[in-house]
């Protein structure tokens, strides 16, 4: 799927990304109940799980599988997190194929939760499959489900969460407040002590769907103005880490890290093309592409840097 200037976007990448990574923030944030009921500790992410679909033939990845221990007792569960950019009439019934197969494959209970990030339509979604007969209903198949398109910003403000940072982006934002949302984002994760390459993408992801235009952004700027002096410090720090001190410090391995994070983060999946051009830049080199980077609107522009470099 492409972006609003025309770029591919890997949303399933991103989304991935953003909860595997922050896993126990996105329970706290929309299912509070389930993170008193598991050991945090326990969390064991399952990677790739693919099966084929009988009914369409088709091959299927689930977004993302988690496994905890019920606090107190002697078994585990898996949470299925399925994210999902467009809107699918027959979501349901999928929603309920994964879940059969996740069951009978791992012998586990399962929790299921969808997170629907697409920006249309924003009429209630159904969260429920159900099979009914003649004065029968034989199955009811319900599961958590998460409209990002009708949850309101201003409800996720001054939430010390990063999941609630990146994904106030995707909210329902009116067009005057898309600036002040920026903003709030930038803020917030001032706040946050996150390493540098979280950060980064954090500030990847809000950026990804929260293209300001030219005018926004300078709307922007005249609300940073505006701020007190200990505001603009906590709005800076992830503005500098991206923009001015870029990659300085840190070992080269590091920074090439850090620096492969962000552009996945806005581009998806890096070619080996791409990721080969990366290793044969100098230090100095990839300090200017990481601060280069903010500049480009497609991946066709970062293929065009780094020819350059050659």
């Amino acid at each position: 799927m492409k972006g609003p200037k025309g770029e591919r976007i890997d949303h399933d990448a991103l989304f991935k990304r953003l909860i595997g990574t922050f896993v126990l923030e996105f329970l706290e944030l929309f299912v509070p109940s389930l993170v008193d009921h598991v050991e945090a500790e326990s969390l064991a992410l399952i990677d790739k799980e693919i099966f084929t679909d009988l009914a369409e033939g088709e091959r299927h990845v689930v977004d993302l599988l988690v496994r905890f221990k019920v606090r107190g007792e002697d078994r585990c569960i898996l949470i299925h997190v399925e994210n999902q950019a467009s809107h699918q009439r027959d979501f349901d019934p999928r929603m309920f194929r994964y879940y059969a197969h996740l069951t009978l494959k791992y012998k586990l209970d399962v929790y299921p939760i969808a997170l629907l990030s697409y920006d249309t339509p924003a009429a209630e979604a159904s969260h429920q499959y159900t099979v009914d007969f003649p004065g029968k209903r034989v199955l009811q198949f319900d599961y958590d489900c998460i409209q990002l398109n009708r949850l309101d910003w201003k409800s996720y403000l001054g939430r010390a969460n990063p999941v609630a940072i990146a994904l106030m982006a995707k909210m329902r934002i009116e067009p005057a407040d898309r600036p002040k949302v920026m903003l709030e984002c930038r803020r917030m994760l001032g706040t946050l002590q996150l390493n540098p390459a979280d950060t980064e993408f954090i500030l990847a992801f809000v950026e990804t769907y929260l293209k300001l235009t030219g005018e926004e952004f300078r709307v922007m700027e005249t609300l940073v103005e505006a701020l007190p002096v200990e505001e603009k410090e906590k709005f800076m720090i992830p503005m500098s880490s991206a923009k001015r001190e870029g990659y300085q410090e840190g070992q080269q391995e590091g920074r090439r890290e850090a620096l492969v994070s962000l552009l996945e983060g806005r581009f998806g999946e890096l070619t080996q093309n791409v990721l080969r051009a990366i290793d044969r830049l100098e230090p100095g080199r990839m300090k200017e592409l990481g601060q280069a980077v903010w500049s480009f609107a497609t991946i066709a522009e970062l293929d065009q840097w780094l020819a350059a470099q050659r």
